[in-house]
């Protein structure tokens, strides 16, 4: 496992168009390697997370980066950024209570370039 995938998680809360939204990010710098997320984010408050948008700084080449985002450590939803991309953009409609968490597994980086410099934003809404 890369200590680059590990624990490079930035906690950020901001007002958007509504001001029960709020985000967080997940960064994931250079290469990307297949990991077990162990970085939490915990939620302090009832929300649903609305949308996932997924930015890689270099598009994966041969097959997709996949993303199994894990709720309370079970699978809650898989992402993927296709092969040749830097973007993907996710509804979701999961539902947290305050103290639930979310950690994320890279699955698939790409089969002869691997993506890199990826950003993971979570979109919630207060419940």
């Amino acid at each position: 496992m890369s200590t680059k995938n590990r624990d490079l998680s930035i906690a950020a809360s901001v007002n958007l168009q509504d001001s029960r939204d709020f985000y967080k990010v997940y960064s994931f710098p250079g290469a990307v390697s297949v990991a077990s997320g162990t970085a939490k984010f915990y939620v302090y408050e009832a929300c649903t997370l609305n949308n996932i948008n997924v930015y890689a700084g270099t598009a994966p080449v041969g097959s997709s980066l996949n993303f199994t985002i894990n709720k309370n450590g079970s699978s809650a939803k898989t992402i993927s950024i296709a092969d040749g991309s830097s973007s993907s953009t996710n509804s979701d409609t999961t539902t947290f209570a305050q103290g639930d968490y979310i950690t994320v597994d890279v699955t698939q980086v790409g089969s002869s370039t691997a993506g890199s410099d990826v950003k993971i934003n979570f979109i919630f809404r207060k419940n």
